[in-house]
């Protein structure tokens, strides 16, 4: 099939690839295959609820809100989808994002979320694709489904 990413986004489709999509259940676009991914870390902020007339002395801490984190991500792509992510970056628009890691035959595991691009690494040439660096800051919480 011409103009695909070799182990990525092919029918086969046996590595993970980073897809966008304007609805979290619509139809998503494949635009890089996953060379590496560190995914978000969730983090629940504390809150003081401490008083001066505790009776203990120590400080009384709550769970607060949660800041769902940043998904960083390493890819590889073909040159002339450079643009899109690039015009997706400077446009600071949200989109809903999946990162599906096809470790299953059949289901395969995924990440979503909705977000948008925080940081876009300088691309790096090879042949025909380039490696990005990319970092999708996460505006809700993600959601991870294993694959079966």
């Amino acid at each position: 099939m011409a103009g695909e990413i070799i182990g990525y986004g092919g029918s086969s489709m046996t590595g993970g690839v980073l897809a966008y999509s304007t609805t979290v259940n619509g139809s998503y676009t494949v635009i890089a295959g996953v060379l590496d991914l560190t995914p978000e870390k969730l983090q629940v902020t504390k809150v003081k609820r401490t008083a001066y007339d505790s009776p203990s002395y120590a400080m009384v801490m709550a769970p607060g809100m949660i800041d769902p984190g940043e998904i960083e991500f390493k890819g590889l792509m073909l040159k002339a989808l450079t643009a899109t992510l690039y015009a997706i970056t400077v446009a600071r628009t949200n989109y809903f994002w999946r990162i599906q890691l096809h470790d299953s035959d059949s289901t395969p595991s995924n990440w979503k979320c909705e977000g948008f691009i925080c940081e876009f690494g300088t691309p790096m040439p090879i042949d025909d694709n380039v490696i990005i660096d990319v970092k999708i800051c996460c505006t809700g919480l993600p959601i991870f489904a294993a694959g079966a």
